[in-house]
This record gives structure tokens, sequence and C-alpha cells, in this order.
């Protein structure tokens, strides 16, 4: 699929980690006037079984109102979660050459349980967490970073690749976008107005009741479902989705010191090798 010269097209994407920071992200860079990025956030495009098949122009039509922006890009983090989700850098490569990539990644337990409850929230998951995150690959592939790292280096220049640790852009914001402001070119002293705002909290989440799952996933679903090639956002009023939810207990996402101590063994050597990719300072969350 090769690149048009007469569309606009992506020149930087942020490719995850999945509940890693990338929304607040994403919220932070669009308002910069050097930037432009698209609504919605996710468009999946380079996930084949997503939104590959509608094609470029499908794709180059969510950037036709990019106008002079230097930066132009858009935020997906399902194009990190190999081998789950196979051949993107791929896709990547052959359709942007020369795009620079930001990669956000998070304490990878915590970035784990995080989305154990972004799933159970959109009622993709049921399973207690010790057996969701032990036992199912995918929430392990996507914390594995070095996995995801050396991945994308068969076919993206590492020189175009930026990566940043979720917990310096809570804890160190100003100077972490400084920072991607750099390397993407852009004015870097521009300082976001929202820049103090957090996004996706995972505080207040609710759960489908099981009564509603009975009638069907069909009726719930439609709060967050992946339409083609986009994650939706909710459609049902509030009152409905109040009925047909119940709040997320602390019980329900509490890590006991037993599975935490078994994710802790099984990333250890890829926090290890994450090592190489980050300043002589990256302590490896202290999981090593």
């Amino acid at each position: 699929m090769p690149q048009s010269d007469s569309v606009t097209l992506p020149n930087f994407l942020i490719v995850g980690a999945q509940k890693a920071g990338t929304t607040s992200l994403y919220e932070y860079l669009r308002g910069h006037p050097q930037v432009f990025m698209p609504a919605p956030k996710e468009l999946n495009f380079f996930v084949e079984t997503f939104a590959w098949h509608r094609g470029l122009d499908w794709y180059a039509s969510h950037f036709e109102e990019a106008g002079d922006a230097i930066a132009v890009g858009e935020a997906s983090p399902t194009y990190s979660m190999y081998p789950s989700l196979p051949g993107v850098p791929e896709r990547i490569a052959s359709v942007l050459p020369d795009v620079r990539l930001i990669y956000v990644i998070r304490n990878p337990i915590e970035r784990m349980r995080s989305a154990y409850v972004n799933a159970l929230a959109t009622g993709a998951e049921v399973r207690p967490m010790r057996e969701a995150l032990v036992c199912d690959a995918r929430y392990l592939c996507a914390s594995s970073y070095a996995l995801q790292i050396e991945h994308y280096h068969r076919f993206i220049d590492p020189s175009r690749m930026l990566i940043l640790v979720s917990e310096d852009l809570r804890n160190d914001r100003e100077a972490t976008l400084r920072r991607v402001f750099e390397f993407l070119g852009i004015k870097p002293d521009w300082r976001p107005p929202n820049v103090a705002a957090e996004y996706h909290p995972m505080n207040g989440k609710r759960r489908p009741r099981k009564t509603a799952r009975a009638v069907g996933d069909v009726i719930v679903r439609t709060r967050l479902r992946l339409r083609p090639g986009v994650w939706s956002e909710p459609t049902l009023p509030p009152w409905v989705w109040q009925a047909l939810t119940v709040p997320i207990r602390p019980e329900d996402t509490a890590l006991d010191a037993e599975t935490r101590d078994q994710l802790t063994e099984l990333l250890q050597h890829d926090i290890r090798a994450l090592k190489q990719y980050l300043p002589p300072d990256f302590d490896g969350w202290q999981l090593v």
C-alpha cells in the first residue's frame, strides 16, 4: 500500500502502550499549535483485523484538516500488542517509511492491572484477575516492552523511536513533554493549557451486571464497541448505563502478593532487556 503524494498522512504515531498514558499524551499534544491529531484518538489502521481493509484513502481522510501543521499524528495502543496483533510495524514501514514513533511504557504489572479493569468495564473480561493476568498471554505481551521495541527495530530505524516512561509523564510532565516536542521538531517551550489534567483514570469505573450479560452483550457493548477501525465513545444514556452496570469493587482489582510475585517472575527477562533502551538511571520499576 504505497504512500500517495497527494494526501496528508501522519509523520508520527503514538504506538502504545495501552493504559500507559497515551490518552493524556494525545490530549496534551493535540493542543500544540504546530500539531494536528484527529478525533477519534484511535484509528487502529495498521491492525489487519481492525481497519487495514478500509484502505489508505479512508486513513488519509482523517488528516485532511492538518493544514500546515508540522507534526501530524495519531495514537493507537493496538500498535504495540505483538504477537497478539501481528504485522503492525511492517505495515507502518510500508506506508510511512519516515515516520517517528512515540512509545509510552508503564510499570508493567500496574499496566496489566489497569488493562484488566478496562476490560471489566467494557464487558470483555469476566474472569478473576489472577486467572486473567497469569493465564492470558495478551496481558503479558502488551507489558513486554522490550519485545515490542525489538520487533519495531526490525522494520524502523531505532533513532526514530522515542521511549517515554509513563511515571515521568506523570511526575515530571513539562520536562517530559519538552522531550516529545523536541523529538517532533516543534516549539519545545509551549505549555499545554491542560497540563495539570490526567485522562482515563481507573477509579470510578463500572462493569456490566451479570443480568445485563445474560440479556445479551450486544446491549452492553454499545457503550464502547469496536466499529470498523475506530473505538466509539459511550452511546447509551447515563441512566441506562447505570442500570446495566455495577461499580467495580476494590476487591475485584486487588492484586495479591502471590500473583504479583508470579507476574514479576514472568517479566524478569523482558525488563532486563528493556534497560538497554533507557537511561542508566532507569530502575526497572524496582522489579529486577
